[in-house]
């Protein structure tokens, strides 16, 4: 980083203008490729920024990561900076190597005034990363509600497929982000969306035994009966998760996952690949009564709950 840099970084205009006077190159670049601009847009230097500008910085300028200024000021909120680089024609919707737009960065930190100036320059609101991600699906993962609200009232689709087929719900139902959760209801947001495995919201807070969420989706009209993958209900599944949880400490052994899967479900052993366990193995699996037809008593069976018998023997 050389002394424009540096200055930029810490806006220290008269400097600035000086160095440039003195033929400092104006987009000089670190080894992370950032110039400059890079280093006055982050920290918000407005007056900095017109001064680079005006020496014919490159406003669209790309680091290693192809992020530009505009990025940078986006993900630390800098309105006051943002303006003077979409004013000298900053692209509002470039991307960088993840196909992140200045959007998706203003809505990871939850930065609200930075969302809604680039709203209005007509950001897309739904334009998806690399993995399907809108800044929707972003401001949800860390419960931004205001940011959340924002980006609905600037046209962000409530129901907007991500990665694996996951919706803004989804991901809030999972979280037990209430707020969230109830800022996407009010936008009509699907209550029965299915996840890739058939998996809807209700079954996503069941599965992390999120009471409230539960309660909340049911509320809504969330289907209680709703078939997720291998015919699971929400019901079943938050189970059948009590279980798996049970024999979590099974893991230490570094036994295959098909061990837990068919100790808690005996019909799907063989779908789960069992024909590559030990005879030993085999034989405790065939003694453990199928889930399917545990009765609600045996579910709370002190035996069920205890270490399981193959690490008797195992240390």
């Amino acid at each position: 980083m050389d002394t424009l840099h540096i200055v930029a970084r810490d806006g220290y205009l008269e400097a600035i203008q000086a160095l440039l006077v003195a033929g400092a190159s104006v987009d000089a670049k670190t080894n992370s490729g950032q110039t400059p601009l890079f280093q006055a847009a982050r920290n918000g230097h407005a007056a900095a920024i017109q001064a680079l500008l005006a020496a014919g910085a490159s406003v669209n300028a790309q680091g290693v990561l192809e992020e530009t200024p505009l990025h940078l000021a986006a993900l630390s909120g800098h309105v006051a900076a943002m303006q003077p680089l979409l004013a000298a024609g900053a692209s509002v919707n470039a991307q960088e190597v993840l196909a992140e737009t200045p959007l998706h960065f203003a809505a990871l930190n939850g930065h609200v005034p930075a969302i809604c100036a680039l709203l209005v320059v007509s950001a897309f609101a739904n334009a998806q990363a690399v993995e399907k991600e809108t800044p929707l699906h972003l401001a949800v993962a860390y419960g931004h509600v205001a940011a959340i609200q924002a980006l609905l009232a600037g046209g962000a689709s409530a129901d907007v497929q991500g990665e694996s087929q996951s919706t803004p719900l989804h991901i809030a139902a999972q979280k037990g982000f209430m707020e969230a959760m109830q800022a996407l209801l009010a936008a009509s947001a699907s209550i029965d969306a299915r996840y890739k495995d058939r998996w809807t919201p209700l079954h996503k807070a069941a599965q992390r035994a999120h009471v409230e969420a539960i309660q909340a989706l049911l509320a809504a009209g969330a289907s209680v009966n709703a078939q997720g993958k291998q015919m699971l209900t929400p019901y079943t599944w938050q189970r059948e998760m009590v279980m798996w949880r049970q024999l979590r400490p099974c893991s230490q052994l570094a036994l295959p996952t098909e061990v837990f899967l068919a100790t808690v479900r005996l019909p799907y052993a063989k779908a789960a690949g069992c024909e590559t366990l030990s005879r030993e193995i085999y034989g405790i699996i065939d003694n453990v009564t199928p889930y399917s037809k545990m009765s609600d008593d045996t579910h709370t069976d002190s035996k069920l709950l205890r270490k399981p018998p193959f690490l008797n023997h195992r240390g």
